[in-house]
């Protein structure tokens, strides 16, 4: 189990990773079950010791067996337990359920990107390093000779991709929109082919293209064009009732501001993270930028060999680093949720079977404790399968019981899960149904083996036992 533990470990718990089962822990772990078997062995114990030691011998030489005082009470309290027991049961299956709803809503969604893109970080040997101009032919050279590369349908740049957050903040003014003092909206820099082959599909208008690329990338500041692409939100927000396509965007120097025209809308891209919403986000052409991408339907294990090759030619300093598709980068960026949902609902599993079997061992006790009885109603006509329905109906009103108080539970603690889900309500009444039905359905099952043993009692062997 720790080893297992350790497998998912998604690298923000510290020394998760070198956990280990030491004797402390099991020391602890021991000294626990001892104070819980001890604590909860006291009860029946006292129970005992209050009842005629003389009058229970008696009953046993008799061949009967005597109930001590106060056992319906007794009864009654590991009842109050299989509630108790069912309700965290029902708690914890819930906000496993809503754990794993979110997980599947946020791996299906449409997050703005291609799992096959390959992504890579350009870095160069040269020292010092190169001037913003002296990179930016750099990155042009390399741009091309990826996109020329057998296979490649689509190969750009970036100075940030999805899911890493690293995208700049920009103050910007909508031409037309009532806009506001200091907005700001995502920027990200975008050379070649990077939107087609990052798999940002395209909604409206069209994508820039290598013609809308600066003329120059001479100066130390980031040379600029007159075309951008906006994302939906952006356009959503800022173009509420006119098409984006052809709007005006100005940023820079309130006084001498640079101005740009809309040529496209792009899908939402997940910047921030997988469970993080989206921003408005513009995206201006630049050879300022450090992250290729590359898409190809060669798989990444043939294609990696001949984008170092391509690197090579174009500028024998330049290397690679951070070489992955979006998918593993999307595994790595879910590593956090996966973790969170498969822990809770280990939880609620051991929770679920320890209810279960707490359940099955009180309807066992209860059928042991009233063969007497059960044999009288059965010499009065009772049939087999109205001791069975008698039998089951009693673990399905404690796990009705435990359920209900678990629903109780669950909506009163969501506050607590409301920060760990994603794309679904803390409240989602499908989970709040499903989870006391499966505990019910199964603590059904759970009286079945029980209540058939009661149905077998043979009437006169229980009446001469009494």
């Amino acid at each position: 189990a720790v080893r297992l533990v350790r497998s998912m470990n998604p690298g923000n718990i510290p020394r998760l990773g070198a956990a280990t089962l030491d004797a402390s822990a099991v020391a602890a772990a021991l000294l626990l079950a001892l104070v819980t078997s001890v604590a909860f062995g006291l009860a029946p114990a006292l129970l005992l010791a209050r009842t005629d030691a003389a009058n229970r011998l008696r009953s046993f030489g008799q061949g009967r067996f005597t109930a001590p005082h106060g056992a319906g009470s007794g009864l009654a309290a590991r009842g109050g337990l299989i509630v108790a027991d069912v309700a965290l049961a029902v708690v914890l299956i819930t906000g496993a359920g809503l754990l794993v709803q979110s997980f599947r809503y946020m791996r299906s969604e449409d997050k703005g990107y291609s799992a096959s893109a390959l992504t890579l970080r350009l870095e160069t040997a040269m020292t010092p390093r190169p001037s913003a101009a002296r990179w930016g032919v750099m990155l042009h050279a390399a741009v091309e000779r990826l996109a020329a590369l057998p296979g490649v349908t689509a190969a750009g740049a970036t100075d940030s991709l999805p899911l890493t957050g690293d995208t700049r903040l920009s103050t910007f003014q909508v031409t037309g929109f009532a806009n506001r003092p200091n907005q700001q909206a995502d920027l990200q820099y975008i050379s070649g082919d990077y939107l087609q082959a990052v798999g940002t599909r395209l909604l409206q208008g069209r994508l820039v293209t290598t013609s809308d690329m600066p003329g120059s990338t001479s100066g130390t500041a980031p040379a600029r064009s007159l075309a951008v692409v906006v994302s939906a939100s952006f356009a959503r927000t800022y173009f509420p009732d006119r098409d984006a396509v052809g709007g005006e965007v100005t940023r820079g120097d309130p006084h001498h501001p640079s101005r740009f025209h809309v040529v496209g809308v792009v899908e939402d891209v997940r910047h921030a993270g997988l469970d993080q919403p989206v921003r408005p986000t513009i995206y201006q052409p630049s050879w300022l930028a450090d992250v290729a991408v590359v898409r190809s339907a060669l798989p990444a294990s043939r294609l990696v060999p001949e984008v170092r090759r391509a690197l090579r030619d174009a500028d024998g300093s330049l290397f690679l680093e951070d070489v992955q598709t979006m998918g593993q980068r999307e595994g790595r960026d879910a590593a956090q949720r996966r973790f969170q949902t498969v822990l809770l609902s280990g939880f609620a599993i051991m929770a679920g079977a320890l209810a279960l079997i707490g359940l099955y061992g009180l309807l066992s006790y209860t059928v042991r404790r009233q063969i007497p009885e059960i044999g009288v109603r059965m010499a009065l006509g009772a049939s087999p399968a109205a001791i069975v329905a008698a039998t089951v109906r009693r673990g399905a009103g404690l796990a009705l019981a435990g359920g209900a108080l678990g629903v109780v539970l669950a909506l009163a603690s969501n506050r607590l899960l409301a920060g760990l889900v994603y794309g679904i309500s803390p409240v989602d009444p499908v989970t709040y149904i499903l989870a006391p039905l499966a505990m019910l359905a199964t603590a059904a099952a759970a009286s079945w083996m029980p209540a058939r043993r009661a149905a077998r009692v043979d009437p006169v062997r229980a009446l001469r036992r009494e």
